[in-house]
This record gives structure tokens, C-alpha cells and sequence, in this order.
């Protein structure tokens, strides 16, 4: 109990960590939707391939709980947008995954033990009381300190399937439990999970292939074979009426949103029936996800990215111990249908040309109930798994990008109208060579006041020369005969990006105002001189003010 305190106080404190994964927990969780200057493209009307649904629990809800409590919306400032969903992500996280898991182990352990015979009865109680070792490997995974916490739809997804998982194996060891309700509720859950993310059918279904088989297993001691089809047919239904109801509604709230976006009201039903078709989320992201040519925009992949690269850097050791165990007999039903999900989802995600190691996200839960007894069992694993998971968090958690957040945070120390009245907005932020930087983080006040929100300028892994292209438009220099413009612009970049000669040949003075350590780009590292701890302090974001010379 002591160790699973530790790592659940651990994994709160790990909703503040500065580290930046990757730009969708913010331009697809919702907080730069609601609260920032930048619709997402995936929110467009036009594109509409992310429904508004699980932004509006992540983010939406969360927040408007938040201001609720607190009495007064005015505390809704860029700050509260960034931590307040990730500690309602991290609450969700205990319940979806940590008392999930829980329920299956204990349920699993008192099946199995239920022919015990006297004597071991005490022996099974005390046992019961302690934390299962597969509770503890999920919560020290860093997989879920960091991607649990936090407002991804990958997260989400993989949370539905850990209830849609223990659903079914609950139910399926107490056949008597199961009814129409139970059916239809795993069909709403089939639903969510659909409307999250497309890919979770990939993982849903050897699930339910699984609970249809154990309808029919249980129904085929009877003489009569008809009683097998009656109840397989009569899951069916209620699995249909389930999901179909719940991606109506979901199709419906994803409708409105669109509309009310393109044409600012909705004035009838019938206006929204007939847009109806063209906005079901889910089948637009798999049909936009078919196209070669779509997925070549974020980068193209090896087709074994996913097994080889991406499993191992989400699991670990877990991945190598579910390698070694394919094809072997496994120990019960349920794990095989663990063991399922995740070849059949990983198969599926592997033939698309586009793998980011988040797409295996859902395979979180079921990997760990089919080899966290193993690692628990042998000393050298479970300090292999340790090392493992510290590294990796250190990594993403506290190095990876991690300047890109605290600078915008210190934008209203910033705030100022520089002496000049051709200034009456604040001075433009140039990101260059970082992560995507989400603009509702530079806000300097609530959300419903007259907040500021930065003119950003995102240029990405841009050459030097469109950085001083972007300069020049910006800038009131003598030599561009413009009248309007900034006298000095900010630009947010590792100090090693902008040289002394690069700045000579444009003209520019750069002063230092601030650096945010530590920053870690895989991408623009900082060179190396064989000083490894003038290395690690020069790993860091800094902030120039630029002036014409």
C-alpha cells in the first residue's frame, strides 16, 4: 500500500510536469478550441474528422465545474485551462485504469480460488487485501503518469476500453449477470469509444467477438442448439440499439457544433438532418486516414514502426515479454482476449503508413493484466521496468520540449507598450524551432475579461531566411519605408539557432530576456564541446527581443 501511495502522489505531481509529448493534447483535448485563437483543422466545418464531444468532456467540462466551485468565471485564465484538465484526466485515470484493473485481478483471483479448500481461505483473504502487483506496474508505468494525466483523445480511448474490457470479463464470469442492460451498455461504451477515436474498433473488437462467444458457450449444453443462436442474436440487438442510439446523439451534438460554426445558428431540425451525413466524425477521420497522400502530411513510417519502435518505447519490458508469449498457451480465457486486442489492434494500426507511438495507447491495460505477474515475479525485471519508466518520464516528462509551456505562461511579464503608439497590441511572438505553441496559454487575464491573448507566429523548423523574412515584415526598420509596425519583436528559439553572423548580415541586435530550462529538441540539439555539464545547461528555451541595428 505504502508504494502504491507513493506512485498515486507521484502521478499528481506529474499534472504539473513541463514536459511537452506532442502538440494534440492541446489542439485536440480542447483547451486552444474553447480558450485559444486557433481552430484546430480537424474542428473545421469543412474538414469535421474530430467530434466535439470529447473535447467538451476533457476540457469543457472540467473547466466549467472549475469556475463553478471557485464562484466566479473570471478565474479562467491560461494557467487554470492548462492544469485543470489534466487533474480531471489524472481522477479519471484511477478510476478507468488503476480500479479497473483492480476489480478484474480480485474478481479473477476469487474465481479461481472459489474450490479452495478451509484452510486456504485465510491465507486467500489476506492476499486480497494487498495491492495486485498488476496494479502496481500500471501505476508506475510512465505511459500513464504522463499520457494519463492528460487531455489526449488517445488517453480517452484507451480508458474506454479498459471499462469496455472489465465489462466483459466481470459479466463473463457470471453468465447470470448478464442481461439486455449489460449489452446495451456495452454497445454505448463500443459508441464513445468510436466517436473518440476510429482506431478503437481495431481494439473493441476481438472483445466482443469474445463476449458473443461466451453467450454462445453458455447457452450450448443445452439439447437444443437453438438457445446458443436465440441469445447470441438477442446480444446483438441490444448491442445495435446500445450503439446506435448513443452515435446518434453523438452525431447529432457533433452536427450542431458544425453548423453553429459555419452559419453561427441553427435555424431548424430539418437544417441539421440534412447536414447530418457529411458530419459523422469518425468515418470522415477514416476515410481522410485511407489516403496515402493525407498521411504523407504528418510524416510517413515504416509499416513495422509500430512493433518495433513504438511498443517498446510505450512498454518496455511489456512488449518483449508479450513477444516471447505469442503463441503459447496462456492461463485463462480472458487473457487470451487481452492478448487479442492487442495483436489485432496492433495489426490493423500497423497497415496504415502513419505511426506515432500514442496510437498504442489502448494497448496499456491489456498488456499489463497479461505480463505484469511475470515482472513481478523476477527481481531483475522489476528493476529493469523501474529504470525503464524513470528514464522515459524524465525524458517526456521533464526535458522533452519542456521550455515551450513555461514561456508562455511568463508572457504577461512581458506585457508592455515598448514607448510607442504605433504599438497598441501586444509585441508578436516568433516561435521558432519548438513544438507548436497553444496561444491560450499567452493570455494576461481570465478568459471573459479583456484578456490578451499574443499575436503568435509559429514557424516551426523554418530556414533562418523565412525567420528573417518574417523579421523584416514585422519590424519598423528605416530601410523597409513602411509606416506601420513593431520597433521590437520577441522570438522564442535555443540561443544556438541565431548566430553572431546571422544577425550581422540582417541587421539585427538581439537582447537576452529570459531562458527557460531545462528544453530538450531531438530535432536541434545543442552541439556538443565534450563538457557534458555545460551540455545540459545550455539545454534550454530561450527569449530574444530583436531590433532593428
Amino acid at each position: 500500500w505504502k508504494l502504491y501511495i507513493i506512485l498515486a502522489i507521484i502521478r499528481v505531481c506529474c499534472c504539473f510536469s513541463p514536459g511537452y509529448i506532442h502538440p494534440d493534447e492541446f489542439f485536440q483535448g480542447g483547451q486552444e478550441l474553447f480558450y485559444g485563437s486557433v481552430i484546430p483543422w480537424e474542428f473545421e466545418p469543412e474538414n469535421a474528422i474530430r467530434s466535439i464531444v470529447p473535447p467538451l468532456f476533457m476540457t469543457r467540462l472540467p473547466m466549467s465545474i472549475y469556475c463553478a466551485v471557485m464562484g466566479d468565471i473570471g478565474v479562467a485564465r491560461g494557467l487554470e485551462v492548462f492544469l485543470v484538465p489534466r487533474l480531471f484526466m489524472c481522477l479519471l485515470s484511477f478510476l478507468a485504469f488503476d480500479w479497473m484493473v483492480w476489480k478484474v485481478v480480485t474478481s479473477s483471483s476469487t474465481d479461481a480460488n472459489s474450490s479452495a479448500p478451509e484452510h486456504q481461505h485465510q491465507h486467500q483473504h489476506q492476499h486480497r487485501s494487498k495491492v495486485p502487483a498488476e496494479v502496481l506496474i500500471l501505476a508506475s508505468s510512465w505511459s500513464l503518469l504522463l499520457f494519463g494525466c492528460r487531455p489526449f483523445t488517445n488517453t480517452l480511448e484507451a480508458m474506454v476500453l479498459s471499462c469496455l474490457l472489465v465489462l466483459v470479463i466481470l459479466k463473463g464470469n457470471d453468465p447470470s449477470a448478464a442481461d439486455y442492460r449489460f449489452d446495451i451498455l456495452a454497445g454505448v461504451m463500443c459508441s464513445i469509444g468510436f466517436f473518440t477515436r476510429f482506431t478503437f474498433v481495431f481494439y473493441a473488437f476481438p472483445v466482443m467477438l469474445s463476449m458473443l462467444y461466451s453467450r454462445w458457450r453458455n447457452k450450448q449444453g443445452n439439447s437444443d442448439h437453438s438457445y446458443a443462436y436465440a441469445s447470441v442474436i438477442s446480444c446483438l440487438i441490444s448491442l445495435a440499439v446500445g450503439f446506435l442510439v448513443c452515435s446518434f446523439a453523438l452525431i447529432l451534438a457533433d452536427t450542431y457544433y458544425y453548423i453553429n460554426e459555419t452559419v453561427g445558428s441553427v435555424n431548424s431540425l430539418s437544417d441539421v438532418m440534412r447536414v447530418m451525413p457529411s458530419k459523422i466524425a469518425p468515418l470522415n477521420a477514416l476515410i481522410y486516414n485511407s489516403n496515402v497522400n493525407n498521411l504523407s502530411d504528418h510524416g510517413l513510417h515504416s509499416r513495422v514502426t509500430h512493433a518495433f519502435v513504438n511498443m517498446p518505447i510505450l512498454f518496455g519490458p511489456l512488449s518483449f515479454l508479450f513477444y516471447a508469449g505469442i503463441g503459447f498457451s496462456l492461463s485463462s480465457a480472458n487473457i487470451s482476449m487481452c492478448q487479442q486486442s492487442v495483436v489485432f489492434g496492433l495489426a490493423f494500426l500497423s497497415s496504415a503508413p502513419h505511426q506515432e507511438p500514442r496510437f498504442l495507447l489502448p494497448i496499456l491495460v491489456p498488456i499489463v493484466l497479461i505480463n505484469a505477474q511475470t515482472i513481478s515475479s523476477k527481481r531483475f525485471l522489476v528493476w529493469f521496468w523501474t529504470f525503464f519508466n524513470f528514464t522515459l518520464y524524465i525524458f517526456f516528462g521533464v526535458l522533452h520540449q519542456a521550455g515551450v509551456v513555461p514561456s508562455l505562461l511568463g508572457n504577461r511579464n512581458f506585457l508592455t507598450n515598448q514607448g510607442s503608439e504605433l504599438q497598441s497590441s501586444p509585441t508578436p511572438l516568433i516561435y521558432y524551432h519548438t513544438y507548436m505553441p497553444p496561444t491560450y496559454l499567452s493570455a494576461t487575464g481570465s478568459f471573459n475579461e479583456s484578456s490578451k491573448l499574443y499575436s503568435i507566429i509559429d514557424l516551426k523548423g523554418s530556414s533562418q531566411e523565412s525567420l528573417t523574412e518574417v523579421l523584416e515584415e514585422h519590424l519598423l526598420c528605416k530601410n523597409n519605408k513602411r509606416q506601420r509596425g513593431y520597433q521590437t519583436v520577441h522570438v522564442v528559439t535555443q540561443h544556438h539557432l541565431l548566430s553572431e553572423e546571422w544577425q550581422r548580415q540582417n541587421h539585427f541586435n538581439l537582447i537576452h530576456l529570459s531562458s527557460y530550462w531545462p528544453h530538450l529538441s531531438t530535432e536541434d540539439i545543442h552541439p556538443f564541446t565534450g563538457d557534458v555539464f555545460s551540455f545540459m545547461l545550455n539545454m534550454e528555451l530561450s527569449r530574444f527581443e530583436v531590433l532593428c541595428s
